[in-house]
């Protein structure tokens, strides 16, 4: 089983600010009626065709009259694998090829099909790009741009990450959209090959995965990751890139909890603020919504709602305070009476759109930070 190979930056153990990160995009795509080449469909070119493709194959591509040319002006010349013949001595000396098949490459004069991913990122760096592929590299710098916050030179932010194709083996080529069923075609195969890169990571396990513009592959690696993933669909921006991070790791624990107690905070401030004009009700309708908004993010699923409402109503006025505490001890009443039907003393429920608007704050809130 042939996978293709991933980009691997020099100094991706370090990542970005010590997070290790695994970006992860699509799909490889091909035109075989564009090539005039005889393979009515290139999924399976990487399994049969990786030294022999029309396109990347000197033989094969000068015996193919009808083959398109390569550059406008019509040279019908096969570009050589630019990992095989960077320059020690130029400033791209640390990408070079050294695999042991490199000289077979140069001598007999063709590219393997399963080093397109690198050839790829490769070009993007050294500006020589497609047009066409050039949209997925721009959703990596938005990505980690949003993340991190410093706009980092293109060669920079390869050399910090892994960048592969979720999808392993070459797509019709569709005006660059993915069709669903590419994703049934071999999604064993696929699965497989987005796991041996998991492995490249200590542990195999990346502090953050960026999935890039799919929804449709970001539900495949939510699947995949579930157990030890969270996906922060706040920092996401839907149909550039997607985040997940570990549960465990330093970004999720110091980035993420860490701006939802800002949040927390924020909101305090604000009943705080409208105390006044408020009756006693309001007031713990207003941290009622907090709790069950707060209760339903990951870090806090497991907190028991009194922990969850002491730990609101410690963050209140002195004020606020009494309402909830009698004799120096916390009286929880039960804020799950806010939900119910029979709300009765509390007043009416808590509505959808109440739920809606404070989620809307959330992401308003997150996306500032």
């Amino acid at each position: 089983m042939k996978f293709f190979d991933p980009w691997i930056g020099s100094d991706y153990k370090t990542g970005i600010d010590g997070n290790t990160i695994f970006a992860v995009g699509a799909q490889h795509w091909c035109d075989p009626e564009y090539w005039h080449c005889d393979k009515t469909s290139p999924h399976e070119c990487l399994e049969k065709c990786d030294k022999t493709c029309t396109v990347w194959n000197k033989k094969e591509y000068e015996k193919n009259e009808k083959c398109n040319a390569w550059v406008d002006e019509g040279n019908k010349t096969m570009p050589m694998c630019p990992l095989s013949l960077v320059d020690e001595k130029s400033k791209y000396h640390k990408y070079k090829c050294r695999n042991g098949k490199r000289e077979d490459c140069l001598t007999n004069g063709f590219r393997f099909l399963h080093c397109e991913t690198k050839i790829a990122v490769f070009d993007h760096i050294d500006n020589r790009e497609k047009v066409k592929r050039s949209q997925v590299f721009v959703c990596i710098k938005d990505a980690l741009t949003s993340l991190f916050g410093k706009s980092l030179d293109k060669s920079e932010y390869f050399d910090r990450i892994i960048f592969a194709n979720y999808i392993q083996h070459y797509t019709h080529y569709r005006y660059g959209r993915l069709d669903s069923e590419e994703l049934q075609l071999e999604s064993q195969k696929d699965k497989e090959g987005f796991k041996n890169n998991l492995k490249k990571f200590d542990n195999g396990k990346p502090d953050i995965i960026i999935v890039l513009q799919e929804e449709m592959i970001l539900k495949e690696v939510e699947d995949i990751v579930k157990d030890d993933y969270v996906h922060i669909t706040e920092i996401d921006d839907p149909k550039i890139f997607y985040v997940l991070v570990r549960k465990s790791s330093q970004f999720y624990k110091e980035n993420y909890r860490e701006t939802i107690e800002g949040f927390i905070q924020k909101e305090t401030k604000e009943i705080n603020d409208k105390y006044e004009e408020n009756s006693k009700t309001e007031v713990r309708r207003g941290i009622a919504i907090l709790v069950f908004f707060i209760k339903e993010l990951p870090p806090y699923k497991g907190i028991s709602w009194k922990e969850l409402t002491k730990k609101i109503v410690d963050s209140c006025s002195e004020k606020i305070k009494k309402l909830y505490y009698k004799n120096g001890e916390f009286k929880y009443d039960s804020i799950r009476y806010f939900k119910s039907k029979k709300a009765g003393k509390v007043g009416k429920p808590i509505t959808d759109e109440e739920m809606k608007k404070i989620e809307n704050k959330y992401i308003d809130y997150m996306k500032k930070k």
